[in-house]
C-alpha cells in the first residue's frame, strides 16, 4: 500500500489503523508525507518494508511498539519525523527492538 503526499484528514488518520488491521498479510507500507502524528495502533506482523518518512510522528515509545509488532520487518524509513529528535538513542533502540533492521 502506497500513499505518497496524500494529506490525510484527521478522520482518515483515526480510521487508518483499523483499515490496516484488515490487511494482516500486508508486506509493504509507504505512508510518506501524509500528515501522520501517531502510529500507536499499527499492528502489522507481515510487514517487510515500512516508510513513514516526512510525517509528524511523535513519541518514541509508540514507534518502538510498532516496530516490535512488525516481526518480519527488514527495512524502515522514519526520516523527517519529530520523534527522531526527541531521543538521541532512538535509532539504536529501534534496531534493538527489531534486530532484522540492523
Amino acid at each position: 500500500l502506497c500513499l505518497d503526499g496524500v494529506l490525510l484528514s484527521a478522520a482518515q488518520r483515526v480510521v487508518l489503523p483499523g483499515v490496516l488491521s484488515g490487511m494482516p498479510k500486508l508486506e509493504t507500507l509507504i505512508l510518506r508525507r501524509v500528515g501522520l502524528t501517531s502510529v500507536a495502533a499499527f499492528v502489522l506482523p507481515s510487514l517487510v518494508y515500512l516508510d513513514l518518512s516526512e510525517n509528524e510522528v511523535c513519541g518514541t515509545d509508540n514507534v518502538l511498539r510498532v516496530v516490535r509488532s512488525c516481526t518480519a520487518l527488514h527495512s524502515a524509513d522514519f526520516t523527517g519525523n519529530p520523534f527522531l529528535d526527541e531521543d538521541p538513542s532512538v535509532l539504536d533502540r529501534i534496531t534493538a527492538a527489531c534486530p532484522s533492521l540492523a
